[in-house]
């Protein structure tokens, strides 16, 4: 959804519940005055428990495609435990192309 003042958003952080996805996709982008979708480029960082990874975005490509198969633990019986979470912090890129700075 819309984010009020963008221009001084640095980081967002979102938790996703364990799904039987196998992958996650990511898009990180504003949309310009104009209506336009203008990709930017992040620092995704990934955590599920005690592990973290990060990931750099470019801002060139449309969306970054997350595998979850490394990422979530299993249980027992081979399947996700349903009370894990990934906690995904996108960390924006200090100059946007625009004339605010984060």
């Amino acid at each position: 959804g819309p984010i009020p003042e963008f221009g001084d958003l640095c980081s967002a952080k979102f938790h996703v519940p364990v799904t039987k996805a196998q992958e996650l996709m990511i898009w990180v982008h504003r949309v310009t005055p104009e209506g336009q979708s203008e990709n930017l480029p992040a620092l995704l960082k990934v955590s599920s428990g005690t592990e973290i990874r990060e990931f750099h975005v470019d801002g060139v490509r449309k969306q970054f495609i997350l595998s979850l198969r490394d990422m979530v633990k299993k249980d027992s019986k081979g399947s996700a435990r349903e009370t894990d979470q990934l906690e995904i912090e996108v960390q924006l890129a200090a100059n946007r192309g625009d004339d605010t700075q984060s």
